[in-house]
């Protein structure tokens, strides 16, 4: 039960990130978009994680707590970013219609990715600790 809000937030982000904007062609009409959704992305797993293991505990003031939720971001991350560069990869011959909602760009919008799915993380932290 206490895991529904943010799972249903990440489903949001999901649909709403990959196969709406993917459809209607919006992140290339809005090219800081993908960027908001990295954010968005990190903040809602770090939300997930924290609802998962603060549940009955009160440690998640505990400097350990948060590198353990940046940790399951970071993973997460990383996974999504090999999900879209495999995709970039291979997507247009094997999966087209994957390809058209999910592909990535160069190492350098993986990192900026990667530290924006992180920021998010640390925003969630940061309400979620006071």
């Amino acid at each position: 039960m206490h895991l529904r809000t943010p799972l249903f937030a990440l489903f949001v982000l999901f649909v709403f990130g990959v196969i709406v904007t993917g459809a209607t062609n919006l992140y290339e009409l809005v090219p800081w978009f993908d960027k908001l959704m990295h954010l968005c992305g990190g903040a809602a797993i770090a939300w997930l994680a924290h609802r998962h293991f603060s549940h009955g505990t009160s440690s998640h003031h505990s400097p350990l707590y948060a590198w353990a939720i940046l940790g399951v971001v970071a993973v997460v991350g990383v996974a999504w970013e090999v999900a879209e560069h495999t995709s970039s990869l291979y997507g247009q011959a094997h999966w087209p219609s994957i390809y058209a909602y999910f592909h990535g760009g160069d190492l350098t919008d993986t990192l900026i990715d990667l530290v924006l799915d992180l920021s998010g993380a640390a925003l969630l932290l940061r309400f979620v600790r006071r």
